[in-house]
């Protein structure tokens, strides 16, 4: 548990981690109910010393050495502490969180008039349902809601709770434009949240114990940031740095706030605590942790240790990189976010060596005359809607990874062939992209090295379909021909290319045809980090393309900026869960009409 203490205030304070809808990292001890058995009494008093301490696992022993294990006290801390683990150890948090919830479902049968339970009902149910992705997670928002409501109708003197359900609502105020659109399919009345309903919870856990959060004073700032009070967020940032620093345990614990402060661009409020805490070293063991955490979630693993100071050399100064452009976007200088991901440990240069690999075959297009093979696009006599999304329809499949390989061109291929197919049959099937990388080299394509998607679709038509992915699973490298007739999940009779620099003529194809195979510039670094928002870089050009990807739909955001959907193939850790929105209507902005195409089926 990171506490801190806060001038006159003997009560400890919470850091939250953040993108979560309710953000917890620890709780304060939760009061045990009154038991007639005084070995219960004991066992729970210790179980909570330990959890206040961090020894979350001694934490679990301790309950689950008690014999009666039918008890709601018992379940929900083992719950509590296993959701704790699930942070601490993300290769076993499936595992826990599973665990967890069942729990839960135990301990709520056994006693539902528990505030505790129901809080941690709530937690551990929205978590589950993050395990089984963003579609699964909002249908359980009302009921999510329904049991942080009933936990501060039980018991409205705890401002853990009113914080967690104004944690909540801000969570739905501030969620991304990608996760609106699923709620909004999904509920025919959306749930909804606004600042103003999280400050009020917010600010009710203040009244009821001052200084109570740590967090809970830096999620009121952000209300107000958003509510655009900014004399009102500035004095809740600066209540944050009266913090008392007693030992070296509390330097470390204001680091850890003082470094998400910075991260969020808060530099007089960072500089207040760094002045506080008087030491140096400690940022750097609070760095030396941040890149321990990106190493375990993305299971980073160096040659020796020269290698890895020199990838954690790259990481600090992308994160310098983030925090700066990240402060002109609070300042309404740019339009999109930047963010670590799992290749912030990587150069510039080398990351678009290997993950860019359209075009690199430009050498071998003489080979064939794929103007020849094209058919044009002809744009239909009819009115289009101002936003599409085949996502919404079922025409796209999960998002996937090409790994350290060059064959960006055969998930864009993949993609809009999985989308015509779908509207041909009704039926989504994941095609194989190693099948491309393997096969297809006669027809100019490269497999890592680079190809083209209209090399694929010719491909795809001279050999009578393309496996699944099922079948023929994809691996990264380059490896011999295995395709097998047997396993083919689809096929084309040729493809149609979208007039070149056409941006409304490739608005018509997406509305009218579905998934679109594009070509774009993802050369500049902010593509690298690219974290949420519309995509703007002047530098971006329009004609020198290096990475294929799929244009999935468009539409307009609530600041009246036109955007491409785009989906990528670098998995979900890069940017809004793999997709990016790119600026449309912007000049043929990164050149996403320049070169655009679909296959016929």
């Amino acid at each position: 548990v990171s506490w801190l203490k806060l001038k006159n205030s003997s009560r400890p304070t919470l850091l939250i981690t953040g993108f979560s809808l309710f953000g917890l990292s620890a709780s304060p001890k939760e009061p045990a109910e009154m038991a007639s058995n005084t070995t219960l009494v004991d066992l729970l008093q210790n179980a909570d010393q330990l959890f206040d301490e961090s020894k979350y696992q001694e934490t679990l022993d301790v309950l689950n050495s008690f014999q009666d294990q039918s008890i709601a006290d018992i379940k929900w801390r083992q719950a509590r502490a296993m959701y704790k683990l699930s942070k601490i150890d993300t290769k076993q948090k499936q595992k826990f969180i599973r665990e967890g919830f069942a729990l839960m479902e135990e301990a709520l049968k056994l006693n539902d008039q528990d505030f505790s339970v129901h809080k941690w009902y709530a937690i551990l149910l929205d978590s589950n349902g993050e395990l089984d992705g963003i579609k699964a997670r909002v249908t359980q928002l009302e009921t999510v809601k329904k049991h942080m409501i009933k936990a501060v109708e039980l018991n409205p003197q705890d401002p853990t709770s009113w914080h967690v359900l104004g944690n909540f609502a801000f969570g739905l105020a501030d969620m991304p434009w990608y996760q609106r659109k699923i709620v909004s399919a999904i509920f025919a009345t959306p749930p909804t949240g606004t600042y103003e309903e999280a400050l009020e919870h917010f600010l009710k856990a203040e009244e009821l114990q001052p200084y109570f959060y740590s967090d809970n004073l830096l999620l009121i700032a952000k209300c107000y940031q958003n509510l655009k009070d900014s004399e009102k967020a500035k004095h809740y940032l600066t209540l944050l740095a009266k913090i008392t620093v007693a030992n070296d345990d509390d330097k470390r614990r204001v680091y850890q706030l003082a470094i998400k402060l910075y991260n969020m661009n808060l530099y007089l409020i960072f500089v207040a605590l760094a002045i506080s805490a008087c030491s140096g070293a400690l940022i750097q063991n609070v760095l030396k942790e941040e890149w321990i955490s990106f190493k375990l979630e993305h299971s980073k693993k160096y040659d020796d240790p020269m290698e890895e100071r020199f990838r954690q050399k790259i990481f600090l100064e992308n994160k310098r990189k983030i925090a700066k452009h990240n402060q002109l976007y609070e300042l309404g200088k740019v339009t999109y976010k930047l963010g670590l991901n799992k290749y912030a440990d990587l150069l510039h240069q080398e990351f678009v060596a290997i993950m860019n690999g359209y075009n690199s075959t430009s050498n071998n297009l003489n080979k064939f005359d794929l103007k020849a093979e094209a058919v044009t696009f002809i744009q239909p006599d009819v009115d289009v809607p101002d936003s599409v999304d085949w996502r919404e329809k079922g025409a796209v499949t999960p998002i996937k990874d090409q790994g350290h390989c060059g064959s960006c061109w055969s998930f864009s291929a993949t993609g809009s062939l999985e989308g015509q197919h779908f509207r041909k049959t009704g039926k989504l099937v994941s095609l194989s992209e190693q099948n491309l990388v393997d096969c297809s080299g006669k027809y100019g394509n490269e497999g890592c090295n680079g190809g083209l998607m209209d090399q694929a679709f010719h491909y795809i038509k001279d050999n009578g379909g393309i496996d699944t992915e099922k079948s023929y699973p994809y691996e990264a490298m380059d490896d011999t021909c295995r395709y097998n007739v047997e396993n083919s999940g689809a096929t084309d009779k040729g493809f149609v290319d979208i007039p070149q620099g056409d941006e409304a003529a490739l608005k018509k194809a997406v509305a009218t045809m579905g998934p679109i195979s594009v070509a774009i510039d993802a050369s500049r670094s902010s593509f690298q980090l690219y974290s949420e928002g519309v995509y703007y870089d002047e530098e971006c050009s329009s004609e020198d393309l290096d990475h294929g990807v799929l244009a999935v739909g468009y539409g307009t955001d609530e600041s009246g900026q036109d955007y491409w959907i785009v989906k990528n193939s670098w998995g979900t850790s890069w940017g809004q869960e793999g997709y990016i929105l790119m600026a449309r209507n912007k000049a043929n902005h990164c050149g996403i009409a320049t070169s655009s195409s679909y296959p016929l089926v």
